[in-house]
């Protein structure tokens, strides 16, 4: 009825709809497949994460995946030839740098380049449970 079709008329769609069962699938394939023509390596102990090696075989960058959500790290030249490709390829809601949370981890950048991860304002707001013995 939304769009204006008379009952008992199908939709074929051509790509996968947000919503449907098979519509998470559908957009790892096609990440998957991205991220292969972008020259990314998976990596055999998590199929979530992808790494790109420069000629000489040193680590240029790595990026994660969560469903929908990129996570990634790397050289100026992995920013160039990887997540600004991404980023004209995918629809990109909120992108953050230095400090954000990433499915509910905070994460912070340091000016060393170390890297915090916590779940302060998590563990700060979770309610005492009381157990009377």
């Amino acid at each position: 009825r939304e769009a204006g079709l008379p009952k008992g008329k199908l939709w074929r769609l051509k790509v996968a709809l947000y919503g449907l069962d098979d519509a998470s699938l559908r957009f790892y394939q096609k990440v998957s497949a991205t991220f292969k023509d972008l020259q990314l390596i998976q990596s055999k102990l998590d199929p979530a994460l992808f790494y790109k090696l420069d000629d000489n075989g040193d680590l240029m960058g790595v990026l994660g995946t969560h469903v929908d959500d990129f996570l990634h790290g790397g050289t100026k030249e992995f920013e160039e030839h990887v997540t600004d490709k991404l980023e004209e390829l995918f629809q990109m809601g909120k992108t953050a740098s230095k400090h954000f949370k990433y499915v509910g981890l905070e994460v912070e950048q340091k000016e060393d380049f170390s890297i915090k991860v916590s779940q302060e304002d998590y563990a700060k707001n979770i309610e005492m449970v009381y157990i009377d013995p």
